[in-house]
């Protein structure tokens, strides 16, 4: 792990695990064979993990998944995502997945690991620091098809997770994504209705059936539409909350605006709490040899509601603060 400035102090070593970590703006990050966790003043903000984690007894080890971001917390400590939903076991949490793709004239899926088609998995910690105001961390995932004796990779993948100080009750991270085909031929990712970055909610959250009953949460976005109608709609940002243990918790996503097919379409789930930036839904496009397919998304997390002209400033300021050569 790298050392960066005087002020960072690096313990722990001895004992499998390293800490990167500052007085003055109380942010941590801890690394340890397992997970790469970021604190803000003592109070967990997410984990990353790095080792496999299994599904739930009884569920079928084909679930299994490294390289995602679970949990998150709010800053009054409450879970607000889902490593492995009853239902829906294939989704965790913060991950990015393609979904109906071609390789090489054959279908394969990374999102719907029941169906053997493709897998992800993380594979490196290529770096932890600390800058002024903030600590991040970049990883390497694979995402490797399962449809042909020789089980390719084919998307090298890189993500940079930046967290910022609470400020004003807010937690505040990025996930900028980095795709790379690994061979001399091109992802096809074929037009549909869902797949990206997506984020799954607290359990909570569920519904024990779709019934005609009205979710514990309510989904909001930029365009002022409802979960319903704001369906494949293209939006700035999603927002999210409810009730959690009692307790109120919110979390929005903000997409920035250099992203392919910005503001992207999002897939909202009409019952469950789900939702994923999908700019397949406008209709096929391909990650081709030698290119690098990149996406850029901030998160705030607040234990309270969200106000949407808030939320629009918070994205204005996203978009102005990040320099896209």
């Amino acid at each position: 792990m790298k050392k960066l400035g005087s002020s960072i102090k690096v313990v722990g070593l001895l004992f499998g695990f390293a800490f990167l970590a500052d007085a003055k703006d109380g942010l941590e990050l801890v690394e340890t064979e397992e997970t790469i966790e970021i604190l803000s003043d003592g109070k967990p903000m997410l984990v990353y993990n790095v080792m496999t984690r299994q599904p739930p007894a009884g569920k079928d080890p084909v679930y299994a998944r490294s390289g995602f971001i679970h949990p998150v917390y709010t800053p009054d400590g409450a879970v607000i995502t889902d490593g492995f939903p009853e239902g829906h076991t294939h989704q965790h949490a913060i991950f990015m997945a393609w979904t109906r793709s071609t390789y090489k004239g054959k279908r394969v899926d990374f999102w719907n690991a029941r169906k053997r088609l493709g897998r992800v998995f993380h594979s490196e910690v290529i770096l932890t620091e600390r800058s002024k105001g903030s600590v991040s961390f970049k990883v390497g995932l694979k995402h490797q098809e399962l449809v042909s004796l020789e089980r390719e990779i084919v998307l090298d993948e890189i993500w940079e997770v930046r967290a910022y100080p609470e400020v004003n009750g807010y937690f505040v991270f990025d996930v900028t994504s980095t795709q790379k085909t690994m061979t001399n031929e091109p992802l096809v990712l074929n037009e549909y209705h869902y797949g990206g970055m997506a984020l799954r909610l607290s359990g909570e959250w569920s519904l024990e059936n779709e019934s005609d009953l009205e979710p514990p949460f309510a989904f909001s976005m930029s365009g002022g539409q409802g979960r319903v109608e704001g369906n494949h709609t293209r939006q700035r940002w999603v927002a999210a909350s409810g009730l959690i243990g009692g307790q109120r918790a919110s979390i929005a996503v903000l997409g920035h605006h250099a992203n392919f097919r910005a503001p992207q379409p999002v897939r909202i789930h009409p019952k469950m709490p789900y939702f994923s930036y999908s700019p397949m839904v406008l209709g096929e496009f391909r990650i081709e040899a030698g290119d690098s397919f990149v996406s850029r998304y901030r998160y705030i997390v607040s234990s309270e509601g969200f106000d949407s002209k808030w939320l629009d400033r918070k994205w204005e300021e996203y978009a102005k603060e990040i320099s896209i050569n």
